[in-house]
């Protein structure tokens, strides 16, 4: 047992001094990086092809990303009547990423790159902060990191947050060396996070500021930094429902731990499982042969420290904030926190040391979700190959409303199908990004575009929309018969409601 897997010939792990570690930010020195460019690169490919191994990259509201790249083209074509461009600077990275990727390929292959490229920053950022953070490259979690870099966050499409987390974790990592090209490339990074999305800016300024605070107070004075953020947390939750309108559901302390990034359906359940029981006899295994408790926990202080401060704003910051200048709220606040908490269980993880045993279970149970998520994503690819039929069995131009839902418990997305297949041939009424005031696009009321009021985009999307005669001609997408994966398209008439339609 008290054999490592360094000692067996197994892990590639590394150790650096701290000096070294803090002084080079993404692996620990710039001679690793060299030694073990070919290695990294062939990590990068193997990481890539769940972007690539399906026909099209289901991920939510990627559909609609790119969809609304391609009312860009036109808006500057001058071919979307109604429609414009706003000049706005936050949540909107990833957009223009797809829109300059969109002049050189078609607009699928450029949000499949575009989306292929935000997982790199996002996978060998968490890497490199977890370097950062345990001073050395922790080479045996890659399996782990690599789930977490397409769970739940991903697979929702929310790709400009996704983006801003993962640039968050390459200027964090920077910081850590406190001379100037640190501190030169967390100022240089700051302004990329914010176009992202803020909330990756603030969770960069936020853990920097931690780190400095902790590295210059006592270890044994650290929970009062903790018990000092829960305070101001605390503060900023009663701050927000004072000052705003907002949304607080029940949440499962359970749940949303960062295992949560893993889980979409039951069967899911099983690797975060087999996760969770191994850290825990790890780290009794880790502790039993050390001996020195208080060493041990010390290496485990921080990452620790910083994942009950993530944890404790999933579970007191709202759920949803109606902020004045959007149409829409700002949603689903819990999930996004919570892959911040995954690749910090992960450091968790980095801290003990290697077993053999360890590199098995951590590649045995990266395989079985990466099955388990090919199979989703075919079912979705199924349903994409349907709606393009029956969208392109009607003439070009037409309106299409979608109404989607997923079986209960069921956590893949399965919106904008009808954005995915109407690029270049048809309108997505519904589409919900211009009425949001969010992202770029912006809709006048009397556009025939896309729908331009909030509450109709979202009944639109609930199913109990009321078919006004000032949209028609238009047709509804919808599931119908037993099987939720099932796609039927019909002519709507003033009067009627989705529900109705769909035989709901």
């Amino acid at each position: 047992m008290g054999r490592t897997a360094e000692s067996v010939g197994v892990s590639t792990e590394q150790r650096v001094s701290p000096e070294a570690s803090r002084g080079l930010t993404a692996f620990g020195s710039l001679e690793l990086i060299r030694k073990k460019l070919p290695i990294i690169v062939a990590i990068s490919a193997v990481l890539l092809v769940p972007c690539f191994w399906q026909p099209n990259l289901e991920a939510g509201d990627l559909r609609s990303h790119v969809y609304n790249a391609w009312l860009v083209q036109l808006i500057e074509r001058g071919q979307a009547p109604g429609l414009s461009i706003a000049r706005q600077w936050n949540n909107v990275l990833f957009d223009f990423v797809v829109s300059a990727l969109g002049r050189l390929v078609s607009l699928p292959v450029a949000g499949r790159l575009a989306a292929a490229v935000s997982v790199l920053i996002f996978f060998w950022g968490a890497f490199a902060f977890a370097s950062a953070m345990i001073q050395r490259p922790p080479w045996s979690i890659l399996p782990i990191l690599a789930m977490v870099a397409y769970g739940w966050t991903f697979q929702e499409g929310l790709l400009n947050y996704y983006l801003s987390i993962g640039l968050a974790f390459w200027g964090i990592s920077a910081f850590q060396y406190r001379k100037w090209p640190g501190s030169f490339a967390i100022l240089a990074l700051a302004p990329l996070v914010w176009m992202a999305h803020p909330l990756g800016l603030l969770w960069m300024i936020a853990a920097a500021g931690y780190l400095a605070i902790a590295e210059v107070v006592p270890i044994r004075f650290h929970f009062l930094l903790v018990l000092l953020a829960v305070v101001i947390l605390t503060a900023a939750e009663l701050d927000l429902k004072r000052h705003f309108v907002v949304q607080v559901p029940d949440h499962s302390v359970i749940f949303y731990n960062g295992l949560d990034q893993l889980i979409f359906a039951g069967r899911y359940e099983l690797p975060a499982m087999a996760l969770c029981v191994t850290l825990l006899l790890a780290l009794i295994v880790e502790v039993w042969r050390e001996g020195k408790y208080a060493e041990f926990f010390a290496k485990c202080a921080v990452p620790l420290e910083l994942y009950l401060i993530v944890e404790a704003s999933a579970q007191l910051l709202p759920e949803t904030v109606y902020l004045p200048h959007y149409s829409a709220p700002v949603s689903a606040l819990t999930p996004r926190l919570t892959s911040v908490s995954a690749i910090l269980l992960c450091c968790l993880i980095g801290v003990i040391r290697t077993q053999k045993w360890h590199v098995y279970v951590f590649a045995t149970v990266a395989v079985v979700f990466f099955i388990f998520l090919y199979r989703d994503t075919l079912v979705f690819n199924r349903m994409q190959e349907q709606a393009e039929r029956l969208v392109h069995s009607l003439p070009p131009g037409q309106r299409i409303i979608e109404t989607m839902k997923q079986p209960l418990k069921y956590r893949f997305s399965v919106k904008h199908m009808s954005e995915a297949s109407c690029i270049g041939y048809c309108f997505s009424y519904g589409n919900y990004e211009a009425s949001s005031l969010q992202f770029r696009v912006r809709a006048a009321p009397d556009n025939s575009i896309v729908v331009s009021d909030v509450p109709d985009g979202s009944a639109m999307e609930r199913g109990d929309y009321v078919v006004q005669a000032r949209i028609l001609p238009a047709y509804h997408l919808y599931q119908c018969g037993a099987d939720w994966t099932t796609l039927c398209i019909r002519q709507l008439e003033a009067g009627e409601t989705l529900n109705h339609v769909a035989g709901r």
